[in-house]
């Protein structure tokens, strides 16, 4: 049932079911148009390194210098907590994104983060609409977002496509984008692309947004950005483009042999000698010929004996270069037609 998520909470026994309720309601208000309850914490006093303890210390450490290798976020929420206090929301179902209420100078706040550990941290179906209720929860009872974010992406894949993940990962873009409780951004590592506009972005309304050094803030990943930047494409593309696919114009020819017939015919029309083809960058840079007066004397010469020898071979008569059709207006129109498209 925790997986399924129909249930916020598995308790070991009676008891321990009645401590976890008492814990959440001292999270929240008597009712919606109330404050929720603040707790009076000694204030520190000087400056904030003068107050940093070796626990505070731990999260420069805690993010690891590697992009892909994965850490616990738990480990970054309680260090920011009060007192390590916080009570996670339906802990067995979407673990790709925590969600759990806390306290930050006594002040009650309501924590959104992805995690790593699963997932990478990716936002799918299930994680958005968890995400969505709990961020509507917060906004009807008063209660400040804090926004932890991680993620690489959405989780790719045919079933959460067919499933409606635009659909259903709007969900979270609507509830960020209508609470009207503080919000809080912080960029722990990887913020990229669309997740990162759900995930609390400044431009959907995030009061405060601040990234630590370790962040990466990107439409997408260096390596796909490297690709696109280069022109180089990745092993999957490369393989994909070395698979015959079919004709623009739905023929039952293949590009790949669209693209042979192309070559045989420009390598024929090169030793007929004809300077459009042996030489199109120069021809096309120079007047174009009236007659066949000006082309080159070799190139005039190697066509007509070609002309003649074709001609004789089929048992006909040979006839003068004028008489007969280009050989280019002849063999290009059928490659024409299927590139058009």
């Amino acid at each position: 049932m925790a997986k399924s998520g129909t249930l916020h909470y598995v308790a070991s026994g009676e008891q321990d079911a009645f401590d976890w309720v008492r814990e959440l309601l001292s999270y929240l208000p008597p009712n919606n148009y109330a404050d929720p309850p603040r707790y009076s914490v000694p204030v520190p006093e000087g400056a904030i390194e003068d107050n940093l303890t070796a626990e505070d210390l731990e999260l420069d450490t805690l993010i690891p210098d590697s992009p892909n290798q994965p850490y616990d976020m738990h480990e970054v929420i309680t260090r920011i907590l009060d007192e390590d206090e916080f009570l996670e929301i339906q802990a067995g179902y979407a673990q790709n994104i925590v969600v759990g209420f806390g306290r930050i100078e006594g002040r009650p706040v309501g924590i959104v983060a992805n995690q790593p550990t699963h997932f990478a941290g990716c936002l799918d179906i299930n994680a958005s609409e968890k995400a969505a209720r709990f961020i509507r929860t917060c906004d009807c009872f008063n209660i400040p977002i804090v926004m932890l974010v991680d993620v690489p992406g959405f989780l790719p894949g045919t079933d959460q496509e067919y499933n409606g993940i635009i659909r259903r990962g709007a969900k979270l873009l609507y509830a960020y984008g209508e609470a009207t409780v503080p919000k809080v951004t912080v960029i722990t590592r990887k913020a990229y692309g669309g997740a990162y506009c759900v995930m609390g972005s400044k431009d959907m309304g995030a009061d405060v947004a601040v990234a630590w050094p370790t962040a990466q803030i990107a439409v997408m990943g260096p390596p796909a950005r490297s690709d696109s930047s280069t022109g180089k494409s990745s092993p999957r593309r490369r393989k994909r483009a070395r698979t015959s696919t079919r004709c623009a114009c739905s023929c039952s020819r293949t590009t790949r042999t669209l693209w042979s017939t192309l070559h045989r015919r420009r390598t024929r029309l090169r030793r007929r000698g004809d300077p459009a083809v042996a030489h199109p960058r120069l021809h096309r840079d120079r007047p174009a010929a009236t007659g066949t007066q000006d082309r080159p004397a070799a190139a005039q010469e190697a066509r007509e004996h070609s002309a003649v020898s074709t001609e004789a071979h089929d048992g006909h008569e040979p006839t003068s270069r004028s008489s007969r059709a280009s050989p280019p207006t002849k063999s290009w129109p059928r490659l024409s037609r299927c590139w058009a498209a």
